[in-house]
């Protein structure tokens, strides 16, 4: 009853209510659970939908806008797999939640301290209330036929009355004990699945349901009729950054395809600081159908070996927790901790049982004459023994019991592996590998012995063996692991398993510290490349892309022989940024999406940054202009980059042109005239300096005010792009190239002014 109250408030259909009542974790085919999942989809995804169109975001867009609610709501309905797809984890583990039932969360409390285990102990004993009553009734029986030798037969028989009293109202109190404690783990059960449906309900409104709705509202949105920015709440651009929300780039796209058509290898994906690598590898772990994941992040800082034992043990990790998962084998040592505190319990109930017939009537149990002539004699003594007989004998059938009731519930448990088979296949080596990738072992055998001789002298012998297991090579942690990785692809596909079994992901590979250390790394890794079904995912620098795309017309270096594909990411495009921005934020229009783009050079870490500051600017009541908004985002990014420029400078020798520079770089202002001019200086001492490396700071310094400059005059003078409509990518790609290749950069303004008729940079270095 308690269990349908809990299932009704959790909002479950009636169907679903029978799935909870007669679901059981052994259930391998797992039919109920799809029932269960679809029941909570039904019941509960229409109601998270409509918290997302009550939300202040939305509600506010929807009334801005005039759009219709039931239309945009319509719209979410059918997108149902983009809504449930980030939220699918925490469901899951909902569905286990209720299908699990109170008795598996009671069977699963914690039995780890002696205090533990002694309320375990009461727990279980409160299971056998008959038990108990006998306990108490034999006790009081033995107490009575002591004490009471003396006393008249009225008192006798009072006293008897008070036992049977007593050992009735054990029975009662120790039934209602234990209907106590089911109520309070069933409560327990139900506040914890409420819990998790909450949180399921929770990831399925921030990561599912608003940026649908967010992505609908903003493509039913009418155009403005003037460029302001009237948006001032973007919750979801406040949050951090997650992995699992990723835009469609191009860039995701041309990896995938290459990621899906290869079973087993290695790619490599390249890319600057910044650009998405880290969430590429994220993400693609987490959707990929692999069965067995692994990320790791390069050292900075290594030994080969070491690394290679922790990917070793991490591999052997991954595949002990898809075998026999944790919470399965949590379940089974509670299940054992029960049983041994109800077989203490019940052991205790039969050695005082044994005893107290012993001490009752010596030789009774033993001998039936001796039992029926003490009836005739004592019939309290003899009664005494029979019962605390009854009592022992009931006591060690029920620990029997109990023990064969272990066996069928960890044959149970682990039916519900989803991976049951290959339990002896891979599962119990990789802890056999595990132990030996973490300890050293050291096993002692022998025999010993003493002769003792007259004269009080002694002669003994003792032998003793030691062996310890040698600690291996490089190259056999190398072999071993190519071999473990084999052994799982073999068991995985002859359980028609996918072709691509193990993927395993190493991250910031690119943060070493150079790429001769990097391409050592690499070197002594790659041993483990190329098995079958296994495929590695690594982050690289630009310069193992570099060395890739020579092969052939060059040496071949560590990079290129290592992998079998490396795929760019590239800086998102403009329609990229849009898309990532329209799924964070509403009512934004064209022009500041622009904005934000040219300001953040594509750069997918930046194009947030930028973004939450611009959406700090937004007022609803009074909204700024495009040209306030540049202006405020420009005064910002001269703050920030100057402070760098000077940071720079400071590792320059002091000379003339080194404080004309800096004179310069602290004279920049938020004014399109004046930061032309500066750009002009700027590049002048490029130009005139003897120093290589103020003249490549100081031309860096010229192409980023160049490039300020013009975004400001273009917010001012420029129709188009206050129509939305001026193709702003060579700006972007020029933001781009400033660090690495400022003439480039400034060549790429060049171009663009120019088209627009803008006034060029006077030096203008040649092509």
């Amino acid at each position: 009853m308690a269990k349908d109250a809990g299932t009704r408030r959790l909002g479950l259909t009636d169907t679903a209510q029978g799935v909870v009542g007669d679901a059981h974790p052994g259930d391998p085919a797992g039919n109920d659970r799809d029932v269960l999942r679809a029941s909570l989809i039904e019941s509960h995804l229409e109601r998270v939908i409509d918290r997302g169109l009550d939300s202040r975001e939305i509600s506010a867009s929807l009334r801005r806008g005039g759009i219709s609610r039931d239309a945009v709501r319509e719209m979410a309905l059918t997108s149902q797999e983009d809504i449930l797809g980030p939220a699918e984890p925490v469901l899951a583990r909902l569905v286990e939640a209720h299908a699990a039932g109170a008795d598996e969360v009671k069977a699963a409390l914690p039995v780890e301290s002696a205090g533990d285990f002694a309320v375990a102990a009461l727990r279980e004993a409160a299971r056998y209330p008959v038990a108990c009553a006998f306990a108490v009734f034999v006790l009081l029986s033995v107490i009575v036929s002591q004490v009471a030798q003396t006393w008249s037969e009225d008192a006798k028989g009072l006293i008897a009355m008070i036992s049977i009293a007593l050992s009735v109202g054990s029975y009662f109190g120790a039934k209602a004990l234990d209907r106590g404690i089911g109520s309070a783990t069933r409560r327990r059960h139900e506040a914890d699945t409420a819990r998790l449906l909450g949180v399921w309900e929770q990831v399925l409104l921030d990561d599912g349901v608003l940026p649908v709705l967010r992505g609908v509202v903003n493509g039913l949105l009418p155009p403005p009729l003037r460029v302001v920015l009237d948006v001032a709440h973007a919750p979801d651009l406040a949050r951090p950054a997650d992995a699992t929300k990723t835009v469609s780039t191009s860039s995701i796209r041309r990896f995938q395809a290459v990621a899906r058509r290869m079973s087993g290898g290695a790619i490599g994906i390249a890319g600057p600081r910044g650009v998405g690598k880290s969430t590429l590898i994220t993400h693609e772990v987490a959707n990929d159908p692999a069965p067995v994941k692994l990320v790791v992040s390069a050292p900075v800082q290594y030994q080969a070996r070491d690394f290679v034992l922790h990917l070793y043990a991490g591999l052997c990790g991954a595949v002990i927790d898809l075998v026999r998962p944790a919470a399965t084998m949590a379940a089974l040592r509670a299940s054992r901790r029960r049983v041994a505190a109800s077989a203490a319990v019940l052991a205790l109930v039969a050695a005082m049982g044994a005893a107290l017939a012993s001490w009752a009537r010596p030789g009774a149990i033993t001998s039936p004459d001796t039992l029926t002539d003490a009836f005739r004699t004592d019939q309290v003594a003899t009664i005494t023994t029979v019962s605390a007989a009854f009592v022992t004998a009931a006591a060690l059938v029920t620990i029997a019991v109990r023990v064969a009731r272990l066996r069928w519930t960890r044959r149970r448990l682990l039916s519900s592996v989803g991976h049951a088979q290959l339990l002896t296949a891979v599962g119990l080596p990789a802890r056999e590998r595990l132990a030996r990738i973490r300890l050293l072992q050291t096993t002692t055998t022998g025999w010993s012995g003493k002769l003792s001789l007259p004269a009080s002298t002694e002669a003994g012998w003792t032998r003793t063996v030691q062996s310890s297991e040698r600690a291996l090579t490089y190259p056999e942690i190398v072999a071993e692991l190519r071999e473990f990785l084999a052994s799982v692809v073999s068991a995985f596909r002859q359980g028609g398993g996918p072709d691509g079994v193990v993927l395993i992901a190493v991250d910031e590979l690119d943060k070493i510290e150079s790429a001769e250390l990097a391409q050592q790394f690499l070197n002594e890794i790659k041993g483990v490349f190329g098995v079958d079904g296994t495929r590695f995912l690594v982050s690289v620098s630009d310069d193992a892309l570099a060395a890739h795309e020579r092969r052939g017309t060059a040496v071949r270096d560590a990079f290129d022989s290592a992998f079998d594909e490396i795929v760019r990411v590239e800086h998102l495009e403009l329609a990229d940024t849009r898309a990532l921005l329209r799924s964070r934020v509403i009512g934004v229009s064209e022009p500041f999406l622009g904005l934000v783009h040219c300001l953040s050079g594509g750069l997918a870490r930046d194009v947030i940054r930028v973004a939450r500051s611009m959406i700090a600017l937004g007022d609803e009541t009074d909204p700024p202009g495009l040209e306030a908004v540049c202006a405020a985002l420009v005064t910002e990014d001269l703050r920030r980059v100057t402070h760098g420029f000077q940071i720079a400078a400071g590792w320059i020798p002091d000379t003339a042109d080194t404080t004309r520079y800096l004179r310069v770089v602290r004279s920049l202002r938020v004014d399109p005239r004046e930061l032309l001019l500066a750009a002009r200086d700027l590049e002048a001492i490029a130009t005139g300096t003897s120093s290589a490396e103020l003249s490549a700071l100081a031309r860096q310094s010229a192409a980023f005010a160049y490039h300020e400059a013009t975004l400001l005059e273009l917010s001012v003078v420029d129709p188009e792009i206050s129509g939305g409509t001026a193709p702003l990518e060579p700006l972007a790609d020029a933001r781009q190239a400033l660090r690495a290749h400022p003439r480039l950069a400034i060549i790429m303004i060049d171009d663009f002014r120019s088209a627009r008729g803008f006034p060029l940079l006077v030096a203008r270095p040649a092509e």
